[in-house]
C-alpha cells in the first residue's frame, strides 16, 4: 500500500512539474511572439528607409545626368566659340598675308 501512495505521489510530482513546464513555455511562447513582432515592425521601418534611401539615390543620380548633360552641352558652346574664333583669327591671318 506504502508503494503505491509512493507511486502516486511521485506521479503527482511528475504531473504538477508538466504543468510547470507547459506554463513556462506558454510564457516564453508570448514572449517570443511579442518579439517577433517588434523585429518585424523593425524590419518594416528599416525597409521604408532603405525604399527612401534608394529614392534619394535616383533621384540625386538623375540630377546628376541632367547636370553633366548641360555641362557637356557648356563645354561643346564654348568650344564652338574658340573654334569659331580661331577660325577668325586664322582668316585675319591669311587676309593679311595676302
Amino acid at each position: 500500500m506504502g508503494d503505491l501512495k509512493n507511486k502516486f505521489s511521485n506521479l503527482e510530482k511528475q504531473i504538477q512539474n508538466l504543468i510547470n513546464s507547459h506554463q513556462n513555455l506558454r510564457k516564453e511562447l508570448q514572449k517570443l511572439k511579442e518579439e517577433k513582432l517588434h523585429l518585424e515592425s523593425e524590419v518594416n521601418v528599416e525597409k521604408e528607409r532603405v525604399k527612401m534611401m534608394q529614392q534619394g539615390f535616383e533621384e540625386f543620380r538623375d540630377v546628376t545626368k541632367v547636370k553633366t548633360k548641360t555641362q557637356i552641352s557648356g563645354l561643346k558652346s564654348k568650344v564652338n566659340e574658340m573654334i569659331s574664333e580661331i577660325d577668325k583669327s586664322v582668316a585675319l591671318i591669311d587676309m593679311n598675308h595676302k
